[in-house]
C-alpha cells in the first residue's frame, strides 16, 4: 500500500513541478518582454535627446553606459530570479506555496491539496493522527486532482499583449532608424561615443 502511496505523492509533486516550470517560464518571458519595451524606449528617447541636442563625446559615453547599465539593472530585476528560480538555483521551490495557488485557482480542491502534503511532509510525522488515515486522506485528494491540469492555473493573456506591444515597439523603431537619417546618425553617434 505504502509503495501506492508514494506513486500517487510522485505523481502530484510531479504536476506540482510542471506548474512551477511553467510558472516561472511565463514569468522569464514576461520579464523578457518588458525589458526589451523598456529598453528600446530608452534608446529611442536618448537617441532623440542626441539629435536634438547634439551632446559631446563625453556626455554620450555616459548616457551610453548609462543605457547599458540600465537595461542590465533590469535583466538583474525582472528576468535572473526567474531564471534562477527555474531551475531551483538558489531558490528552492516552495511546494506548499505552489499547492495553495493551485488550490486557490481550482475551486474543487480548495486548501485540501496544501493540507494533505503538509500531512505527508515527514516533519509531521509525530502528529495525532495514524498513517492510514493520512494516506487515506491524501488518496481522496490524488482522486480529486488526477485529472486536473494544474497548467491551467497559468495565463498566457498578459504574455499575448505584451508581445503584441513589444513588436509594435520594434517595428515602430526599426521603421524610424530606416526612414530618419538624422535619427540613425544620432543612434551612431551615440553608440559609437564619438
Amino acid at each position: 500500500m505504502e509503495k501506492q502511496e508514494n506513486k500517487y505523492l510522485k505523481e502530484v509533486l510531479s504536476k506540482i513541478n510542471s506548474y512551477s516550470k511553467r510558472k516561472y517560464l511565463l514569468k522569464i518571458i514576461d520579464g523578457l518582454l518588458k525589458t526589451v519595451i523598456v529598453s528600446v524606449s530608452i534608446f529611442i528617447f536618448l537617441v532623440i535627446l542626441e539629435s536634438l541636442f547634439h551632446f559631446s563625446s563625453t556626455v554620450r559615453t555616459i548616457l551610453f553606459f548609462f543605457f547599458i547599465l540600465f537595461t542590465f539593472l533590469l535583466f538583474l530585476k525582472l528576468i535572473l530570479p526567474f531564471i534562477l528560480k527555474y531551475f531551483n538555483i538558489i531558490y528552492k521551490t516552495d511546494t506548499f506555496a505552489l499547492a495553495n495557488e493551485i488550490g486557490n485557482y481550482f475551486i474543487k480542491i480548495k486548501d485540501e491539496l496544501l493540507n494533505s502534503l503538509q500531512l505527508l511532509n515527514s516533519d509531521n510525522k509525530n502528529t495525532s493522527y495514524s498513517e492510514a488515515l493520512i494516506n487515506s486522506a491524501f488518496h481522496q485528494v490524488y482522486n480529486k486532482v488526477k485529472k486536473i491540469n494544474f497548467k491551467d492555473a497559468l495565463s498566457f493573456k498578459n504574455i499575448k499583449k505584451l508581445n503584441l506591444f513589444s513588436t509594435t515597439v520594434l517595428i515602430l523603431s526599426v521603421s524610424v532608424f530606416a526612414f530618419s537619417s538624422a535619427i540613425s546618425d544620432a543612434s551612431n553617434r551615440l553608440v559609437n561615443y564619438n
